[in-house]
């Protein structure tokens, strides 16, 4: 199609799991999509990108990215990587008209992530003892939880990648934008 304009990366993985319980196999596992992966794929695109001179490059990673959360120790870490990952690769490719940025959303319903994070609370609210542990609850108070009083929706999301493989976006580059319901701002 005479050449590559856009990256995203937005395969992700995770496990609810304590600090003690996390296996060697698991944390390798968690690493190589989320943050290895990342990589790979910049650097085989990284050469075509610059050689649009309007190369775009945006990153899936999360509000877990920016906050330690407990019993997703090996996640919080892949994404860290990727956030710091995005505000490195942004110096190099800058020179080149390549702009490299993070998108930082916090658990979306409709999403594989999302859903997965929700079957996930679901089963440990059981396991604690929680009655009210059903997933029409966890989502209810889970949208109390952010100050905008509202789940995230994959077209919230969207949008924001969208813009910021415009050229509107064309001097933004080594961020990572917190999208979460305002949920990291206070």
């Amino acid at each position: 199609m005479g050449g590559l304009d856009t990256l995203v990366n937005s395969a992700g993985v995770f496990e609810f799991r304590k600090l003690e319980d996390i296996s060697e196999q698991e944390w390798d596992w968690v690493m190589d999509i989320n943050a290895k992966g990342t990589f790979l794929a910049i650097q085989a695109a990284m050469p075509h990108l610059k050689e649009s001179k309007n190369g775009r490059v945006v990153n899936l990673s999360s509000d877990a990215g920016k906050k330690g959360f407990a019993m997703i120790t090996s996640y919080v870490s892949s994404k860290f990587a990727v956030t710091g990952m995005t505000q490195s690769i942004s110096q190099e490719a800058a020179p080149y008209g390549v702009t490299v940025n993070a998108v930082c959303p916090a658990t979306t319903p409709g999403t594989n992530m999302g859903e997965k994070v929700a079957a996930q609370k679901v089963q440990l609210y059981k396991e604690f003892g929680y009655s009210k542990g059903d997933l029409d609850t966890i989502l209810e108070e889970g949208a109390k939880a952010f100050p905008l009083r509202r789940l995230g929706t994959v077209e919230d999301i969207v949008s924001l990648i969208m813009y910021l493989i415009s050229e509107n976006a064309s001097w933004i580059t080594g961020e990572s934008i917190n999208i979460d319901g305002g949920t990291l701002s206070g």
